[in-house]
């Protein structure tokens, strides 16, 4: 924490509050591209062709769908307790961008509730609803990108996985 919050030129994580920024920045996209990919794309079968489907994040417990809403719960946590928007100009297009990121969060939220709540196997039951949440996680990643890309110093080609 004393790394996180003391960015400086003695400090070998972040020397400066950019660096702290495009850390959180980052792990918030990779959270969102590894639940929409990898958690529900996955058992989906949403990957190359002739891969075959994984099986669905705990699948054998029955617990898997609450992991889902557990991973949205936490990337809205990272984006409203982080601040974000805060750290734009009050009236400037991000703010809003990134207030619309987290209702978007908060309806993906209801929605994998409401899908839980009707099957008890939705990888195989509710397969396009499931489907159709991917375009929500599409949207929160690429909106908050777009949105941050200019507050945190971005450039337009940024990726979040690539190191930077």
């Amino acid at each position: 924490a004393a790394l996180w919050l003391h960015p400086a030129a003695s400090n070998a994580a972040f020397l400066n509050a950019q660096e702290t920024t495009h850390t959180l920045v980052q792990a918030y996209l990779s959270g969102v591209k590894q639940l929409r990919n990898v958690r529900l794309g996955g058992p989906l079968g949403l990957k190359e062709q002739g891969i075959r489907p994984l099986d669905p994040i705990m699948a054998h417990s029955g617990m898997g769908m609450d992991f889902l809403i557990a991973n949205i719960e936490g990337l809205r946590a990272l984006l409203v307790e982080s601040d974000f928007e805060k750290s734009i100009s009050e009236g400037e297009a991000p703010r809003s961008i990134v207030q619309s990121v987290v209702v978007e969060l908060d309806m993906t939220d209801s929605r994998v509730r409401e899908i839980a709540k009707s099957s008890p196997d939705p990888f195989h039951t509710a397969r396009s609803q499931l489907m159709a949440l991917g375009w929500s996680l599409r949207n929160v990643h690429e909106a908050f990108l777009g949105a941050m890309a200019k507050a945190a110093g971005f450039s337009v080609g940024f990726n979040s996985l690539d190191g930077d």
